[in-house]
């Protein structure tokens, strides 16, 4: 942990995967004894919290969405409430009305170079890692929390109804990963965590039990059997990894069979951890498993990566939840939980 501390404070990055927030939600999910990091991380983003906006986006790996995650680990501290607080007025001040509800806007200096090129004037993300599904997950938590529940809940309201608009057919397993100004909107068959049909059922179903809202937990649970149809062979993914791999997809079908009843949930999740094993191969990478990733050069191939979100430290965290009988509660930091 020291080690892990030293190398993020030099960094000086405030996000929940990479920086301050991130720091804050590990030294509380793990009871550290000195909340000396916690409370700083508290300080920091608070201080940078009323300017936001013009500092970072919205979106969890990053944003404010993460900033929220870390408070929430934090309840039921004042300060963590304080802090959800000004998460909300910054969503507040930042939502964008549309016909169809609320949303969030991602302008383009915040896109990586490639999907700059495909949206040069920016986009509506409706992936749970950089978009809508993320905002859904904190608000919600923060009506459980009682914690400005009437702001959060009305403005929950209206971003179910901007999300149910992106796919107006559920059945059919697919969902824009983004819908960008004068850009054909394409669906998202891909099944992963961090874009596409699966993940964002998933968040957004327990968003919606959260607060009572029977027609977006229908629209996210037609979604989400439909994804459970999809056999791992056809989802187009390349490797094991929580973010974009066999193993998030497992996770994912694991704790919606454990919030819902329907078995079709825990055989989607036999199948994905079947396939989470099948990726590994003794001997290579790192516990057996090779990732796809950035080689260099702008070119992808296999890699040895040790990472929670893309590596086989997530893999490994999966493949616990499958076998022991310890509640997976890390899993709050992709927003399953």
């Amino acid at each position: 942990m020291d080690h892990c501390l030293d190398l993020k404070a030099l960094r000086r990055s405030l996000s929940l995967f990479g920086g301050w927030a991130g720091l804050g939600w590990m030294t509380s999910h793990l009871g550290a004894d000195d909340d000396f990091v916690g409370t700083h991380a508290d300080q920091l983003l608070a201080a940078t919290l009323p300017e936001w906006p013009r500092r970072q986006g919205f979106d969890l790996i990053s944003g404010l969405v993460g900033a929220g995650v870390h408070f929430v680990e934090r309840l039921p501290a004042e300060r963590a409430k304080r802090g959800l607080g000004l998460v909300l007025d910054a969503l507040e001040t930042t939502a964008v009305q549309t016909n169809c509800g609320i949303t969030w806007f991602t302008a383009p200096e915040f896109l990586p170079p490639w999907q700059r090129e495909r949206a040069p004037n920016g986009y509506y993300n409706v992936g749970v890692a950089h978009g809508v599904p993320g905002v859904c997950w904190l608000l919600a938590k923060l009506c459980a929390a009682r914690v400005e529940p009437a702001r959060a809940e009305s403005l929950l309201r209206r971003t179910f109804g901007w999300l149910r608009s992106c796919q107006p057919e559920p059945h059919r397993a697919e969902l824009p990963s983004w819908i960008a100004p004068g850009v054909n909107r394409e669906p998202n068959r891909r099944m992963a965590w961090c874009y596409g049909p699966l993940g964002a059922s998933a968040v957004t179903l327990e968003a919606a039990k959260a607060i009572g809202d029977p027609e977006t937990e229908d629209w996210a649970r037609t979604l989400a059997l439909a994804c459970a149809g999809v056999p791992p062979e056809e989802a187009r993914i390349q490797d094991a990894g929580l973010c974009h791999g066999a193993a998030g997809n497992a996770q994912i079908f694991y704790r919606l069979a454990r919030n819902n009843e329907d078995p079709k949930f825990r055989e989607a999740a036999d199948a994905w951890f079947r396939a989470t094993l099948d990726y590994q191969k003794p001997g290579e990478g790192i516990g057996g498993y090779r990732m796809w990733g950035d080689v260099g050069d702008n070119r992808q191939g296999w890699v040895d990566d040790a990472t929670f979100l893309t590596g086989s430290a997530g893999v490994g965290l999966a493949l616990l939840a499958a076998t022991t009988d310890i509640e997976p509660n890390w899993d709050r930091l992709l927003l399953l939980s």
